[in-house]
């Protein structure tokens, strides 16, 4: 699942963006097959997004990528990466 919203540069006041995204009660596993920079749920400029019940495994990177200035980035569900501290 990709959620990402649009900005005037920096400035998010606009209310452009999809609030309360939500992403729950899904099964992702063995995702990267053929693309490795990839999660099963990425999130930008998406703010207040709820991401619950979900389980997300045997995948190359992080299983969710949170990478906007509304919230902080996340690495988990790591099988092959240093980037978050998981050697293999």
């Amino acid at each position: 699942m990709v959620a990402w919203g649009k900005t005037d540069l920096v400035d998010g006041t606009a209310g452009t963006q999809p609030w309360y995204a939500s992403m729950t009660n899904s099964i992702c596993r063995q995702w990267g097959v053929y693309e490795k920079q990839t999660s099963c749920f990425f999130q930008a400029v998406t703010p207040l997004a709820y991401v619950a019940n979900n389980i997300w495994f045997n995948g190359p990177r992080a299983a969710a990528n949170i990478n906007d200035n509304f919230v902080s980035d996340l690495c988990a569900s790591m099988r092959g990466s240093w980037l978050c501290g998981v050697d293999g």
